[in-house]
């Protein structure tokens, strides 16, 4: 379910955060949902611990996971605010994208057609 890409430029620690913020967001991980120890996923990814707990941190800072000491670290339960914090951002710099794209003198049907496209790409894989 989780898995890096060990040759990318990205950091592991960020993969994991942002691997671990898709399935939270996108229903996978059931809001309060048990998520793996620090040291089962570094083990089951052959990893740092300490940059399993990295990520971890900055999950919890971003509000995606709660911590529960002695129990572990669990999906938030306010995933829907984490939806729709992370929906109105994404607007906005598609909002941005379009004025730029305006400014660039593509039309809008270019544009249109291209996040369609882009749509249909996603839902194919």
């Amino acid at each position: 379910m989780i898995t890096i890409d060990y040759r990318s430029r990205t950091p592991i620690y960020e993969q994991l955060v942002d691997r671990i913020r898709t399935l939270a967001l996108g229903g996978v991980y059931a809001p309060g949902e048990k998520i793996p120890s620090v040291r089962q996923l570094s083990g089951d990814l052959g990893i740092n611990p300490n940059t399993v707990q990295r990520a971890y941190n900055t999950l919890y800072q971003q509000g995606v996971i709660d911590t529960a000491p002695g129990k572990g670290n669990f999906i938030s339960a306010d995933v829907e605010g984490l939806r729709l914090q992370q929906r109105k951002a994404l607007l906005e710099e598609l909002a941005h994208a379009a004025r730029a794209l305006k400014q660039a003198g593509v039309p809008v049907d270019q544009t249109l057609d291209r996040a369609r496209k882009a749509y249909e790409e996603e839902e194919a894989q």
